[in-house]
């Protein structure tokens, strides 16, 4: 079967069939009409989970943890695809020292300990929860976070705010997968004490 472009715009109503479009070397034409995540969204299968008040973060990858993570539960049958996380600082920390955020991960078959539990928003504002995925504000890992997965925020002195605005939201792109088992959080990097943040981990939920 032949397939034939057309060159140039076209005008089309609801419902007709159109010529592909190209460009006048040949080049077929393409053009996103919507953000890359609407139809995910529009099918309700994308979360969020975050902070909804300023929260002392945990130093490091440490068990037992505060912040805000995000567990795929033993036995799950979906699979949590990382679409963006982030984060807003709302207090110094205290002493001078460096710190980074970072998103960090572990997995065990072993299940973890929610001790404040979080809710999951659907990011189609208005539709009821049914994500498989839960959010912690606080809990216990069966063991210590494994890894630092992904820079948030690059090293700054704890004991001062920025003092411009910075970008804290990362487009993951789902670049890491949380399977059964599995958990991501973000994490405080040699942060000192008294840090206050609120953090956000945005996902999709796909069958296994």
């Amino acid at each position: 079967m032949k397939a034939e472009g057309r060159v140039g715009a076209i005008s089309a109503v609801s419902g007709s069939v159109n010529p592909l479009v190209t460009d006048r070397m040949g080049s077929l034409l393409m053009a996103q009409s919507m953000g890359k995540y609407t139809n995910a969204v529009l099918k309700g299968n994308v979360y969020s989970g975050a902070n909804q008040a300023g929260t002392t973060w945990t130093d490091e990858n440490a068990a037992i943890y505060t912040g805000i993570a995000l567990t795929n539960p033993v036995g799950s049958e979906k699979q949590l695809i990382i679409l963006a996380a982030g984060l807003s600082q709302r207090v110094a920390a205290g002493g001078a020292v460096i710190q980074d955020i970072w998103l960090s991960g572990g997995s065990s078959q072993s299940a973890v300990t929610h001790t404040t539990p979080g809710t999951p928003r659907n990011m189609l504002l208005g539709r009821p929860n049914m994500a498989a995925g839960l959010v912690d504000v606080s809990c216990t890992f069966p063991a210590d976070l494994e890894y630092y997965l992904m820079p948030l925020l690059n090293a700054n002195t704890a004991a001062v705010l920025p003092t411009s605005g910075t970008i804290s939201v990362v487009d993951v792109d789902g670049a890491i997968i949380v399977p059964a088992g599995a958990y991501v959080a973000i994490t405080m990097f040699a942060g000192g004490a008294a840090s206050s943040k609120m953090g956000c981990i945005v996902w999709e939920e796909i069958s296994a």
